[in-house]
């Protein structure tokens, strides 16, 4: 049997019911930024970080970060991984990815008075958000001693066009 499922989940099957783990994602919709839009995800290694820190010395570190950014996370390693594995994470979620003129400074991640980050865009990631009609992106991370994993959400006010996933069921 062959099901076909849209992009959002929140959409009928079939004409059928609200698929059951889905049934408040209507009202979610309604009420929050809307449709996705884009998922991006990016792992960094801290040590390579820190190795990449060694060679390009403070200047990498001015290339990459926002003047706000950098009074934040400093010469913490970890943090400076973090902010750049979400930045890595914002531009695949905008599907632009570092190209287009975009750069890593065009994407800020600062952090919320409850520690949660926050995406500012600007310059080139700004365009090109706009251009796809995104309004807010989400980021969360997570790391161990030696890795950091981000994963960012592009939202806009209404949802993307259908791109149906096709699902067999397990024999």
């Amino acid at each position: 049997m062959t099901v076909l499922l849209p992009s959002s989940v929140a959409q009928r099957v079939g004409g059928g019911p609200m698929l059951p783990d889905c049934a408040d994602q209507e009202a979610a919709r309604s009420t929050s930024a809307g449709g996705v839009r884009g998922i991006g995800i990016d792992l960094e290694e801290i040590s390579a970080v820190e190795r990449a820190n060694a060679m390009g010395g403070p200047r990498r570190r001015e290339r990459l970060f926002t003047a706000r950014e950098l009074a934040h996370i400093g010469d913490n390693i970890g943090r400076q991984a973090s902010r750049f594995a979400a930045k890595e994470a914002v531009a695949k979620a905008l599907g632009a990815g570092f190209r287009e003129g975009l750069a890593a400074r065009h994407i800020e991640i600062l952090s919320a008075s409850d520690g949660a980050p926050t995406v500012t865009l600007h310059g080139p990631a700004l365009s090109h958000a706009q251009s796809r009609q995104v309004e807010q992106c989400f980021v969360s991370w997570a790391h161990t001693g030696t890795h950091v994993v981000a994963m960012a959400i592009a939202a806009g006010a209404t949802s993307t066009p259908d791109r149906s996933v096709e699902l067999e069921e397990s024999p």
